[in-house]
């Protein structure tokens, strides 16, 4: 493989064309990081197991990726995505307003403190740092760890709540 194929995702014009593609995707700018950084590993693992396709044959693997992505349902930092109900970031559920929620709040609690058990402690630290509305990078930067560290980790702790029914 050439050097100038190795580069290809870090040309201008071709990662403005990925941002391009996950903005015509999402406009949720808690949701859109995540995707362009998705876009971009794919789009670079693409070119490595394919090289000298099309620019557009990368863009159109990068699109069919992060729908699939999307509909496997796999971000776990939906957590942040909870802010209207979770006003103070953490990751632990919200006291309960009424009786009527009650028992939703306690069966909430119980399935995170269940998926908190099954996690390592660099799971658990993530999983927090993500409810603290913390980006990949961010926690990345923090834990002093790659990026694509976090998103493994992202993917395990996703993984583990799957297995054990817990839906994210």
């Amino acid at each position: 493989m050439s050097a100038s194929n190795v580069k290809l995702i870090m040309q201008p014009e071709i990662y403005y064309q990925v941002h391009r593609l996950v903005h015509s995707i999402s406009h949720d700018p808690n949701l859109y990081e995540d995707l362009l950084q998705e876009a971009s590993l794919c789009f670079w693992r693409a070119q490595a197991t394919h090289p000298g396709q099309k620019t557009s044959w990368y863009r159109q693997r990068c699109r069919f990726s992060i729908y699939g992505y999307l509909g496997a349902g796999r971000s776990v930092d939906s957590l942040k995505h909870r802010a209207a109900t979770c006003p103070n970031g953490d990751p632990e559920p919200p006291e309960p307003a009424d009786d009527h929620n009650l028992l939703q709040e306690i069966c909430t609690r119980d399935a995170f403190a269940e998926l908190m058990r099954h996690l390592g402690p660099e799971e658990r630290e993530t999983l927090r740092l993500l409810g603290e509305e913390w980006t990949a990078r961010e926690i990345a930067r923090k834990l002093h760890v790659s990026h694509v560290a976090i998103v493994l980790r992202r993917r395990h702790i996703a993984a583990t709540a799957l297995r054990l029914g817990i839906g994210l």
